[in-house]
Order: C-alpha cells, then structure tokens, then sequence
C-alpha cells in the first residue's frame, strides 16, 4: 500500500489483513491476504489510477494472462469505489467493482476503513451488504489475520 503513496497518491487509511480461502476453491492455491485502504488520487481520473495500480502489481511480478479468469498472482489491486462513480460501460474500469457486494474478503476490510460506505447503485451499507453475505452463507471463510 506504501508503494500507492510513493506514486503520488495519498494514503488516507488502511484496514487489517485479513485471510481467505482461495478462490476458486478447487484452485488448490494457497490463501488469500486481502486489505483495503482509502487513498486520494493526485488527479481526479480513475482510470489513469487504475493504470498506476497496474503498474505497481507489475513491479511485484504480477503478470496478467487475459485468458485465464483466476490465475495465481504475486500481487491483485482492485478499485472498488472511486467517489461513487458509476461506470458500466467501459470494459477497462468498472465502478464500483462488479462483484465486491459478493466478497467478505472485500467487506470486512472496506467496514473497517469506510464503515459508513454505501454501494452507489443499490444504496445498501457495507453493513447490510455483510449481513447479507452471511445470511445466505456465500462467505470466503474470512477471518483477522492474527499476528
């Protein structure tokens, strides 16, 4: 997350670790550390911040393979929100991030960094959108990575 920083972008807050179970679970991959943090961008374009993020996986040794849908990886940043931008049509940059209502992995970490957070299209807290989650058991065994 410092690296962010270093890039020009302002580090505002940053969750716990936290773990999770690999996805897909038949993936046989090791667990997941999952974090979030809250930055302020040093320009107001979400896809220039998306191309930042890019290169930094890169410089951990992240190489993207467009034909593998989970393939293992060094390093995975995701924009999740980005000041309650709506954008559905652009096949680079989606806000917010298609699936993150579906990942406890992505909401357990965003209650803590932004507890009051409420998802631009469909107006549910990450509260709800967690309560949710665990009512209908579609969680990725996310837990506090003990240090």
């Amino acid at each position: 997350m410092a690296t962010l920083g270093q890039e020009g972008d302002n580090i505002l807050a940053t969750s716990s670790f936290w773990v999770s179970d690999a996805w897909p679970a038949s993936s046989g991959a090791p667990s997941f550390v999952n974090a979030v943090c809250q930055i302020q961008p040093f320009d107001d374009n979400p896809v220039e911040l998306l191309k930042r993020m890019h290169a930094i996986e890169a410089k951990f040794g992240r190489q993207r393979d467009q034909t593998l849908r989970w393939p293992a990886r060094s390093l995975d940043l995701d924009l999740l929100d980005y000041n309650g931008k709506i954008s559905k049509n652009d096949s680079f940059l989606r806000l917010p991030h298609d699936r993150l209502s579906e990942r406890d992995f992505v909401l357990l970490p965003l209650s803590e960094v932004s507890p009051n957070w409420v998802h631009p299209e469909n107006g549910q807290s990450v509260r709800d959108l967690l309560r949710s989650l665990s009512s209908s058991g579609a969680t990725n065994n996310c837990r506090l990575l003990e240090n």
